[in-house]
């Protein structure tokens, strides 16, 4: 440094100094001098602003973005001074970050950078940064809830959480935003002040995404208010001693009335949203054309509704100032949802009393935990909340009850009320085993306070107190025949009762102070009642019901509301609608305005690739040693709690991990993969996949695998040790043994065919959609799962032009069979024709793909594929091991992949079904296609049933599919089955002749269909079953 500039930053700090001693006084440790002279530095040290810790050494910063530094001198007294301003600041890499002479440090480019300060001849301590390309996932303001009085001033914060795990404090970045600028403003710096008396909300903004909302309440000054009054503008009730008056007062705030008893005050309220008339009624449209439907004007009267409810909210919210609900439209249920925790009872909505897709929204509106702008009415949820209340009185009456039942292994539950003494008598011949809680449907993750004003506890666990003074904590017992045991728990919950050696002899049991009407075995259709402890005021109240009847109509459960609101688990939605909208059997119906979740990544995530520690801890949460298998159905000489799930080959304590956890198997995690499953639950709003057990044994196969592998190197099990779990092991064995075979490929297939059943095909054909689905980049599940429809599609079109020369003149371009000879393609390999039309429809090059399933593709199909200049990009796909403790895919090497699909649309969605005959449960004549709550199926006891859709008008359609709703299991079902096409005079167009058996992603097509209005699907008369609403599937491809 020159002399000169040394000296003049001297006399810089000297006047700064002086000039705080004349202001301050010497008592200042800061003060670096005395009036004896100045002192002498003796260090520097740099961190960053907000940082208490001088011990940081490296700081990773988005690119764009600024940070603050601080530089402090040690003076040779002890005294420490600011001198951030006056020390020389130097970056090694000017490039990637620079610092400016007051300290703002600035990113500019990816990379990494030495940041020192230096006076004196000092040179401070290094800091190291890194700037990254990270990509900004959430915008959160705090405090979320903010309340003034006229005048008053709060500082509100903006913290930038990114995709590489940092996080910054972004306050002085982002956009501020009030809804009622004249209630509330926020300034450039994030400060909020209280203007005039009223509501807003605030929001911030920042590279394109939205803050949480907070909300301002502003009073005027020196207004006191009570407890209860702070709890209605705040939300927070928890320090409200009376909690009924603080019921009753929200009422009060909500319906301007003053109520005597709270149950007339609910009703009040629902029937402000429920006394709505509706010109428009599906069940008024004539049965011979129902295009006369106004469909469009059904919507849109509809949403009109939709709209007023939510200005009443936001009157109730800004006129009144109430905040009852976080964000206006949040919805309804939180009102309900607090008057239910008062009531321990589920409040029936009158506009429940109708099934039709009128009531289903809103059922879908004012239950679904998600935020829904529009539901398209045929995409509904399920008809919630139908005779609900029936249930409410009977959860809090006791019984005492016998219950015979045939000893198959089957666990029967039943419900015991809170601080009821529980009886179980067990009047059998042999031992039964009692369980208590731990059920399958009893957790869920805490909701924020700001949301609902408490918070449910994450385990609901039933601690029952054992009469005989047995350890609370005790989950199984067994009781022996002829004695009985007692319990007790203060919170309520599920207690499950199976005999100990199911022999198919009668159980006799007696069960005293039972809740009336919720004794339930699984294969029962009655409904059983969950009840959870309210953390705040130690009540319990029930909060909702499920059916355990696999009929597709109940299954609504908070548990998975309260998951998929959790932001570590959303990703596993990702990229659904349009492939839901366009293909309703594969994944859960919603309309096109439905938020979407970003990023396909979740998907393959819940898979087991690079799985999120959050859903991992979830799942694997719910067990224990003792009750892993509290569900099984299976015969085993202990279902509760034996090996069977758990790693352990035998019945002794699972094995450990080296650091002491515990092992978890495939069970273990194969109940809670059901959340992802679309058949037989309908609990969540969407999901991204389809299948039943077989895609629910993928995924509890890679959790397995996930979970275990972060503890230890996988210990070598034998064979016959791999055989001793269940079903899904014995594919993964077989896959195994496979690889040691020539063809692994055939020798699935034959592996398959020596099983009984369809259970072990269909496992094996959603294993290869998975290995397909694995591309994390360049497209989602959603479009491979299309691939393979299409490629399914042109496998039926390539069989019947194989059959023609004319059909094989028109098509075989369009197969990618260009320049190939009809009569040589018959001789090929079936692995080589998939190979080939797989690569028409994605343009992928599949060889390398089967290839690592060890499948033979001959070199004449490999050249064909690799001469027709399909585009290829890097990817990644699964690759197995053998058998050891169901080891699950494992990412060992790149593929070239390519996902350009051309997307397509299925003109029948939505449209109305009629049928030949009717379920008594379900009537066809308003059915709509992809509706679960009004689809139709019959039983075919006539010599002619048919389930048929009207397009509307007439189509030129690319494809007609007909896809098997059914269980993998009950494929067979379609054999027999017939479609035909008619125009808009009923005149046949087309008809398919009778259809093989066919699994749920099989098709039937022709090359293309003109004119067509009617499709139907028909049965002659060979089984006892017709196919459904949302199997027929029209598809128009995008030009």
């Amino acid at each position: 440094m020159h002399p000169d500039s040394r000296n003049k930053k001297k006399m810089k700090l000297f006047s700064i100094l002086l000039l705080v001693l004349i202001i301050t006084g010497c008592g200042s440790e800061k003060t670096p001098g005395d009036d004896n002279g100045q002192k002498i530095l003796q260090s520097i040290s740099i961190m960053f602003e907000q940082n208490n810790s001088t011990g940081t050494s490296s700081y990773s910063i988005p690119i764009g973005h600024s940070k603050q530094l601080i530089a402090r001198g040690l003076y040779d007294d002890g005294s420490t001074v600011d001198i951030t301003s006056v020390v020389s600041w130097s970056s090694s890499n000017q490039t990637v970050a620079t610092v400016d002479n007051n300290g703002l440090l600035k990113a500019k480019e990816e990379g990494s950078s030495l940041v020192t300060a230096q006076f004196d001849g000092i040179r401070s301590n290094a800091l190291s940064v890194t700037v990254s390309a990270a990509e900004l996932q959430e915008l959160q303001v705090t405090p979320g809830l903010v309340s003034l009085t006229k005048g008053a001033t709060q500082q509100l914060k903006a913290e930038a959480f990114y995709n590489n795990g940092s996080s910054h404090d972004v306050t002085e970045s982002v956009r501020w935003q009030s809804s009622n600028g004249e209630v509330a403003t926020v300034d450039i710096h994030g400060m909020l002040k209280g203007t005039e008396e009223g509501s807003s909300l605030i929001t911030a903004q920042l590279e394109g995404i939205r803050s949480n909302t907070v909300t301002v309440m502003v009073t005027s000054s020196g207004e006191e208010l009570t407890p209860i009054e702070d709890a209605l503008k705040t939300g927070d009730h928890k320090k409200v001693s009376n909690i009924e008056l603080f019921y009753d007062e929200i009422l009060a705030e909500v319906d301007d009335k003053d109520y005597g008893e709270i149950g007339e005050a609910v009703w009040s309220v629902i029937s402000k949203f429920s006394d709505q008339s509706f010109s428009f009624d599906t069940r008024n449209c004539p049965h011979s054309n129902r295009n006369e439907c106004d469909i469009e004007g059904f919507n849109e009267e509809f949403f009109n509704y939709y709209q007023q409810i939510v200005e009443y909210l936001v009157d109730i919210q800004s006129v009144k100032q109430v905040r009852i609900f976080e964000v206006p439209g949040y919805r309804l249920e939180r009102l309900l949802v607090l008057l239910g925790d008062k009531l321990r009872e589920e409040v029936a909505f009158p506009m429940f009393a109708h099934s039709t897709d009128t009531y289903t929204f809103i059922g879908a509106l004012l239950s679904d935990g998600l935020n829904y702008d529009l539901r398209a009415l045929v995409y509904p949820q399920n008809d919630l909340g139908i005779n609900n209340s029936a249930y409410n009185l009977a959860e809090l009456t006791a019984i005492s009850t016998r219950l015979l039942m045939v000893n198959n292994g089957v666990p029967v539950s039943a419900y015991a009320i809170p601080g009821q003494e529980v009886t179980v008598i067990n009047n059998s011949e042999q031992d039964v085993y009692l369980a208590i809680g731990r059920h399958m449907w009893n957790s869920t993750t805490p909701f924020d306070q700001n949301r609902l004003g408490y918070s449910r506890p994450s385990d609901f666990a039933l601690q029952a107190s054992w009469t005989n003074g047995k350890d609370e904590l005790v989950r199984k017992i067994i009781v022996p025949s002829g004695s009985s045991e007692k319990f007790n728990s203060s919170t309520g919950g599920n207690v499950w009762v199976v005999g100990k050696t199911p022999t198919g002899s009668i159980l006799d049991l007696e069960l005293q102070n039972i809740a009336l009407g919720s004794v339930v075995s699984p294969y029962s259709n009655e409904i059983e009642i969950n009840t959870f402890k309210d953390s705040v005021n130690q009540e319990v109240f029930p909060y909702f019901i499920f059916s355990t009847d696999n009929s597709n109509d109940v299954y609504h459960h908070q548990v998975y509301k309260d998951l998929f609101e959790n932001e570590s688990v959303e990703k596993l939605l990702s990229d659904a609608d349009w492939f839901s909208q366009n293909y309703p059997a594969y994944g859960y119906r919603h309309g096109e305005n439905v938020r979407q979740v970003s990023g396909i990544q979740g998907f393959v995530t819940g898979l087991g690739l690079d799985m999120d520690a959050p859903l991992l801890d979830y799942v694997q949460s719910f067990y224990y040693p003792t009750d892993v298998s509290i569900f099984s159905t299976s015969s085993f000489n202990d279902p509760v709690g034996s090996s069977y799930g758990k790693f352990a080959p035998t019945n002794t304590s699972p094995a450990s991990h080296t650091d002491g956890s515990l092992i978890y198997g495939h069970l273990n995690f194969h109940e809670k993969a059901h959340i992802f499953q679309d058949n037989d639950t309908q609990f969540m709003p969407w999901r991204p996949v389809s299948g039943t057990e077989a895609t629910v044994n993928l995924i509890a196969w890679s959790l397995t695998y996930e979970y275990n592998k972060n503890h230890y190197e996988a210990p070598d099990f034998t064979e016959a040790q791999c055989w001793s779990n269940i079903h899904f092991d014995d594919f993964i064995i077989a896959l195994g043994s496979a690889y040691q075979t020539d063809d692994p490929h055939q020798a699935m297939v034959d592996h398959w065919n020596e099983k009984t059943g369809t259970y072990f095909r269909g496992q094996y054909n959603i294993f290869l959609q998975m290995m397909v689905a694995a591309d994390k980049t360049e497209g989602s599940t959603a479009e491979f799962n299309q691939l393979f429809q299409r490629t399914s599609i042109m496998h039926r079109n390539l069989r019947e032009a194989l059959e023609s020369a004319a059909l094989w003149d028109s098509r075989a371009q369009s197969l990618g069979f260009t320049g190939l000879n009809r009569e040589d393609v018959k001789d090929w390999e079936l692995n080589d024709i998939l190979y080939v039309l797989f690569s028409a429809a994605a343009s992928l090059d599949y060889y390398d793909l089967l290839h690592g399933l060890g499948v033979v593709i001959g070199q004449e199909a490999r050249d064909h594929v690799r001469s027709a200049s399909y585009t290829i990009v890097d990817a990644k796909v699964y690759d197995i091991s053998d058998c050891k403790w169901a080891t699950p895919p494992l990412f060992t090497r790149d593929l070239p992949v390519v996902m350009e699909l051309k997307k397509y649309e299925n003109v029948a969605l939505g449209k109305p079904v009629t049928a030949s005959s009717y379920n008594p449960n379900r009537e066809p004549y308003y059915a709509t296609d992809g509706s679960y709550s009004t689809h139709t199926e019959t039983t075919n006891k006539l010599s002619e049933e048919w389930i048929e859709v009207d397009l509307g008008y007439e189509h030129n359609l690319d494809s007609i599919s007909v896809v098997n709703f059914n269980h993998s299991a009950y494929w067979e079902r379609f054999s027999g089955t017939e479609v035909h096409g008619f125009n808009s005079k009923r005149e046949l167009k087309f008809e398919s002749g009778k259809l093989d058996a066919m699994d749920r992603y099989s098709v039937t097509s022709n090359e293309r269909f003109e004119d067509i209005q009617y499709i139907r699907v028909l049965k002659t008369g060979e089984n006892n079953m017709v196919v459904q609403t949302s199997q027929i599937e029209a598809v128009i491809y995008d030009k």
